[in-house]
Parts: structure tokens; sequence; C-alpha cells
């Protein structure tokens, strides 16, 4: 996506929806959340500057949280961590009801 693009976005959406008020708009970034649930989950916009130098050419977005890139093999291994953890506790806690029944 180039900068004009971003802009006929909003300019769409404001033709769209006259009664909007840009300002009650928040602005976030989209990122994968292991165990969402619900609305899409996002990260604020700190700041967005455009770039110089190295950066030139490139209008740059700095969220509100440190982001950082990672591979489908990464996201596979947290979730499948993540659920080995929720049935563990799962498991280890329904042993526990078991022995107070018991006593």
């Amino acid at each position: 996506m180039n900068l004009q693009e971003l802009k006929d976005i909003i300019t769409r959406i404001e033709s769209l929806n006259p009664r909007l008020n840009l300002s009650d708009v928040t602005v976030g970034v989209a990122v994968y959340r292991v165990g969402a649930i619900g609305g899409t989950p996002v990260v604020g916009v700190k700041s967005c500057l455009n770039g110089f130098d190295w950066d030139k050419n490139k209008f740059i977005i700095q969220s509100e949280t440190e982001l950082r890139e990672i591979g489908r093999d990464e996201i596979k291994s947290i979730r499948d961590e993540y659920d080995k953890l929720g049935w563990d506790y799962y498991s280890k806690s329904r042993k526990g009801k078991l022995k107070i029944k018991d006593q």
C-alpha cells in the first residue's frame, strides 16, 4: 500500500459514512493474539512520520507497543504451547477437585 491508497481509503470511508466523526475513530494495527475472542485485537498507534534518509519514501506508523515479525512456524509453536498449558491446567485442577470430593 502506498500513501495515496491510504488517503483514498480514508476519503471513501468519509463519503460512505457522512455522519462519522473522524475524531471518534481509533486507529490501530491488527495483531495476532493467542486465545483472543471477540473483536479484532489491535495495538494502538502512537504516531506516524514521513521517512527520510534511508527511510526515504516510507510512511512509518509507530505502534504504542513494540511489535516484531514472526513466522507461521513460531505462531504454531506458541499456539501449541498455549494449548498444552491449558490442558495441563485443566487436568491438574480436575484431579484436585476429585481429591477434595474423596476426602
